[in-house]
């Protein structure tokens, strides 16, 4: 089973390894509140799929 979440905070609980990022067309510059989350994933240690 693959918990789905709200928020990496809420998911974290879960020791994640991935963050898979959805409805995001190619060439969509992603806005300020989006790219933190993502950075904080990432500092987090894990990684990126869309």
């Amino acid at each position: 089973m693959i918990p789905c979440e709200k928020s990496f905070m809420d998911a974290i609980k879960y020791s994640p390894a991935h963050l898979v990022v959805i409805n995001v067309p190619p060439g969509v510059i992603l806005d300020k509140k989006s790219r933190s989350k993502i950075h904080d994933t990432l500092q987090n240690g894990c990684d990126i799929i869309s």
